[in-house]
């Protein structure tokens, strides 16, 4: 029976690697932030958690962020800390609630509250966002497979909005959640490091530090064809150069800023007139890497 035991734990092991803690001081993060009213303009965010700190008894680490590209100049960021059964919580300061940002051992099926911290015109604030889990598999990152828990949201839990890795944080950016909501900025995760080796890189950048009009890989640039544009009666949206079985999320929203519609899809849409009131509307596309694409339809009478 023992031998049996060791046996599962370590084929579990080499599957997903060794379980480690999120909440350690040798990892580091990199997020690209792309901004709520202009997406085409990107910039960089690095995190990392420093110096333990008690408050009401739990121990958290601080969380120092830096936006400059040597990364000279950190400022405080909140309280990260991790339990035993691997949940991880965050405080905004000393004084503030806790709220679940990870929790690495939910299961196949399980529905969830997690929270992230959004950021509008540089206020920041905190949401919830109900996922449920879709599918648990493995991703390798660096040397070694670790788990990955792949989530949906109520309204399509047959499409992975976010994942989160086991000791690594989420593909939707350190503390940031994947979901696109109306009214905030976009992060994607940039670059993960631990112990000083680079583990993780987006593969639409060369580099660990963008900002808007450098690093970009246009060597393959993804571009949209709507024919006919306006709508007269159905249109077909086509991405170009895109991966053709990497689903993508695509948001309407009509000039005072509302999303109106919303579909996931492959490298082509069919849309039909009755989809949409006479108007302009803006759409934005995001594939599974942040890679954004913008444009505008129009709805004629």
């Amino acid at each position: 029976m023992k031998k049996t035991t060791f046996t599962i734990v370590f084929l579990l092991s080499i599957i997903f690697g060794f379980s480690q803690s999120l909440v350690t001081s040798n990892k580091a993060w990199s997020n690209l932030k792309s901004d709520y009213w202009n997406p085409n303009n990107l910039s960089t965010e690095n995190f990392k958690f420093t110096n333990d700190t008690i408050i009401n008894n739990y121990v958290y680490k601080k969380i120092e962020r830096s936006i400059d590209e040597n990364q000279q100049n950190w400022s405080f960021y909140g309280f990260i800390r991790e339990d035993s059964i691997k949940r991880v919580f965050y405080k905004l300061n000393a004084s503030e609630q806790e709220y679940l940002f990870y929790n690495f051992t939910i299961q196949l099926y399980d529905t969830i509250t997690a929270y992230s911290i959004n950021t509008f015109e540089n206020y920041l604030y905190v949401q919830p966002q109900i996922y449920f889990v879709i599918s648990v598999d493995s991703v390798l990152i660096g040397e070694t497979f670790r788990k990955r828990i792949n989530l949906g949201i109520p309204e399509d839990s047959t499409y992975a909005f976010e994942q989160w890795i086991d000791s690594t944080g989420n593909i939707g950016g350190l503390l940031h959640n994947n979901e696109m909501l109306v009214g905030r900025d976009s992060y994607s995760l940039l670059c993960f490091s631990e112990d000083g080796i680079l583990k993780y890189h987006h593969p639409n950048y060369d580099s660990c530090y963008v900002l808007t009009g450098l690093d970009i890989k246009n060597d393959v640039e993804m571009k949209v064809r709507i024919s006919p544009n306006p709508i007269i009666e159905r249109s077909t949206l086509v991405v170009e150069n895109s991966n053709r079985t990497a689903k993508m999320q695509i948001d309407f929203y009509d000039i005072m800023g509302r999303k109106v519609y919303s579909k996931i899809f492959l490298n082509e849409l069919q849309l039909t007139r009755n989809e949409f009131q006479p108007g302009i509307y803006f759409y934005k596309i995001v594939d599974r890497f942040g890679y954004i694409l913008i444009g505008k339809i129009i709805r004629v009478c």
